[in-house]
């Protein structure tokens, strides 16, 4: 059968990573997990989004689904954030999938990763081939379930998550700087997005009070364990291996012909202006394409970028 789950955390903390990576450990008892779980980044221009967009989907072995809806629905309802104002969980639950279902999730994910979605189009799919499933609030987690569990990944990345213990929750975070730096050089490029080079900066750990201590990407699984045995750090809970879309511009559309609102896009042209800067360190470049021209933007987190 096949798990989704997605809209979980708020800006105040948890996780849906955390929340599958509980649910997984609790559900081994039931069952087994097949292969790695998928951590999967949907459209980063949709306005709902809690922190990063992510959905979580995984694969278990069971022929006890009762059970295992019953463990995944008392997880989700004790692991979710639901005072979030844009906390609006959804729970997906396929004991299986045909070709012709799994072509429409897939068809689904690839349009949650490009366009805006309405809830009522995962609704309609899960109704339709008669998929179990719980939404909460507007329940706009619904989609990001789907997705996840249709993502095929024809390219695709690693993150390895480090969680906190509970009673560390909402404190400072303990990593040893000097533990992460030689991490980053006995891996790069192998993994990345440990530190920032350029501006000489640890990147890989959060600031929220979220159960997340760091997490390390990468493109060769073993070069992660790697760094995670090098980096020396307060105890971790646990942590999860995740196959994920990350790092593969897989929201990215090719071209300039009707370009719509809350779509990324790849373009070429030149810039036909001197970049102007607005309050915040944010930059503001006009493009030439042919005829026209499009405002473009390099915010300040994009550092040297700019």
């Amino acid at each position: 059968m096949f798990i989704g789950i997605d809209d979980t955390d708020s800006e105040r903390g948890l996780c849906t990573t955390y929340l599958a990576a509980v649910l997984m450990d609790r559900l081994q008892a039931l069952g087994e997990i097949k292969g790695l779980p998928k951590l999967i980044r949907l459209n980063p221009c949709a306005r709902y989004k809690t922190r990063g967009n992510a959905a979580l989907a995984f694969e278990l072995q069971s022929d006890r689904p009762e059970e295992v809806g019953d463990v995944a629905l008392r997880t989700l309802l004790e692991l979710s954030d639901f005072s979030g104002s844009n906390t609006n969980p959804g729970l997906v639950i396929a004991e299986e999938l045909t070709a012709e279902v799994a072509a429409k999730m897939r068809d689904f994910y690839r349009r949650a990763v490009t366009e805006i979605l309405e809830i009522k189009e995962a609704r309609e799919l899960l109704d339709d081939e008669g998929i179990w499933y719980r939404g909460f609030k507007k329940g706009r987690g619904l989609i990001g379930a789907v997705a996840a569990i249709g993502a095929d990944l024809p390219d695709f990345t690693y993150e390895m998550i480090a969680y906190r213990e509970r009673a560390r929750w909402g404190t400072p975070r303990r990593i040893d700087a000097a533990s992460v730096w030689r991490a980053d050089a006995a891996t790069y490029p192998r993994t990345w997005d440990t530190v920032d080079h350029h501006n000489k900066r640890i990147v890989f750990a959060p600031h929220s009070k979220d159960p997340v201590l760091f997490g390390i990407r990468g493109s060769d699984p073993d070069a992660i364990r790697e760094a995670f045995r090098i980096i020396e750090s307060e105890p971790r809970e646990r942590s999860v291996l995740y196959r994920t879309n990350q790092g593969t511009d897989a929201h990215i559309l090719e071209g300039n012909a009707g370009i719509k609102d809350c779509q990324s896009y790849r373009l070429h042209g030149f810039v036909a202006g001197k970049a102007a800067a607005i309050a915040g360190g944010h930059l503001f470049f006009p493009l030439q394409d042919g005829s026209s021209q499009l405002s473009c933007a390099a915010f300040e987190p994009t550092k040297n970028f700019r």
